[in-house]
């Protein structure tokens, strides 16, 4: 008798069965899922990050200018719209780029998932890997914030662990994902710098061949009022699909009211940008963001219409030398702009500290310091609206430059055409013309 034969029946059974699951385990870990389940519209500058299961995520850049680690955007974000001032007048907010650009060092920028997040993507961190078809390319949707956020945590644990050469990084410090804010989806949904400030400013990015090559909305020619999976329309000048309808995306940001073009102090429920697929064509707009509240009477929420994307991005202070330079960065921060001053106690900030530590109670002390504070903002609001204000007027200069010159050609384009044509109709005639007539 055998070695193999004497061993028990059940151990030999629990062999193969070992074997098998390591064979299956080793197929599947290898087997990479078809491009059309998480990337159907690739493109040359998409970032892929991979995914446990083979799977893959496709994400965007967003290019935000900044000099330094302290400079953002400034952008206009709402919209003018009456019925909607409540929640969505128009305002201010900041957006900056976390990753430098090891090309050009004056861009930044972060990562925004190109499309929503599917089931199969999500099910491929749940712990058991799913079956790669084509009912994962729905959005995953009737999720809760807090599963979106837990997503994301789980997936920046994994990149980290399985992945780390793969994920961007700033000073040696990796990237994770997180849901982005609110001012980082609405920038990324109106196009970002690739479109000018007053094309970035109108209710929704430009669809010159109509919006129901781009967003899944309400009605039987669009979505049908269902779900529809990812990446069947056309995206938007970042590349981004179904940004507008198909899957409502929460954000990072509680929702609050607008109180004359500013957030309102009381932070409510979660916010949900982007419309779905039961939102009217009428009412489709980047500016779009809704509450949702957590739980309701019956406990807790799901919507059928709600999903998500994430964004990749860095920590603020990713290391202690970026520390230190911001330090310094912050302590010239708001430098009144050269030749705005006659004497050295002319520039305010100068005057505020030196009256700051000319005084002996500490009370006042501590409101004169406050009024420099002010003084401070007030200059770098200033400073950062004129080099907008410059920057704006280049674009403009350039983009009309570029209309003139498309108008040219077309122009002359014209001119050939109704030569050519002329030319024709003559040698068909018995008359006789000059040869150089055009």
């Amino acid at each position: 008798m055998t070695t193999e034969s004497r061993r028990p029946a059940r151990l030999r059974a629990l062999a193969l069965a070992a074997a098998g699951f390591g064979l299956a385990g080793a197929a599947l870990a290898q087997a990479k899922w078809p491009a059309n389940l998480f990337n159907p519209q690739a493109k040359p500058d998409d970032v892929v990050l991979p995914m446990p299961c083979g799977g893959s995520m496709a994400f965007r850049r967003v290019n935000v200018p900044g000099a330094d680690a302290l400079d953002d955007r400034r952008v206009q974000l709402g919209n003018a719209d009456q019925r909607f001032a409540y929640s969505e007048n128009t305002r201010s907010e900041y957006v900056g780029g976390g990753f430098t650009d090891t090309k050009q060092k004056s861009q930044r920028f972060y990562l925004i998932g190109k499309y929503e997040i599917t089931r199969l993507q999500f099910d491929a961190l749940a712990g058991n890997c799913p079956a790669a078809n084509d009912e994962g390319r729905m959005p995953k949707t009737a999720v809760t914030w807090a599963e979106a956020v837990g997503y994301a945590a789980r997936y920046s644990d994994w990149l980290a662990k399985n992945a780390g050469a793969a994920l961007p990084a700033e000073d040696g410090s990796p990237g994770f994902a997180r849901l982005p804010t609110e001012a980082e989806w609405e920038f990324a949904a109106r196009g970002g710098i690739a479109v000018p400030d007053a094309v970035f400013e109108q209710p929704a990015y430009p669809m010159p061949d109509g919006p129901q090559r781009h967003v899944w909305y309400a009605g039987t020619d669009s979505s049908n009022n269902e779900l529809n999976a990812i990446g069947l329309l056309k995206p938007n000048p970042l590349g981004l699909h179904d940004v507008l309808g198909n899957a409502g995306e929460f954000v990072l940001d509680a929702f609050r009211l607008n109180k004359h073009s500013r957030l309102h102090g009381q932070a409510g429920g979660y916010t949900i940008k982007g419309g779905d697929f039961r939102t009217a064509l009428a009412d489709i707009r980047a500016a779009a963001r809704t509450e949702y509240a957590p739980v309701d009477k019956s406990g807790e929420r799901r919507d059928k219409a709600t999903g998500f994307r994430l964004v990749v991005v860095p920590a603020s202070l990713p290391s202690q030398p970026r520390l230190q330079a911001i330090r310094g960065l912050w302590t010239n921060l708001a430098q009144a702009a050269p030749g705005s001053a006659g004497q050295a106690l002319a520039d305010p900030v100068k005057e505020v500290e030196a009256l700051a530590k000319a005084a002996n109670d500490p009370g006042l002390k501590a409101r004169i310091e406050g009024v420099g504070t002010v003084i401070k903002a007030n200059i770098q609001a200033r400073n950062e609206q004129r080099d907008r204000s410059a920057k704006s007027e280049i674009r403009v200069g350039a983009y009309l430059a570029r209309k003139r010159s498309w108008k040219t050609r077309n122009q002359r384009r014209r001119a050939r055409r109704t030569c050519s044509r002329g030319w024709s109709r003559r040698r068909q005639s018995s008359k006789s013309f000059p040869e150089n007539d055009c």
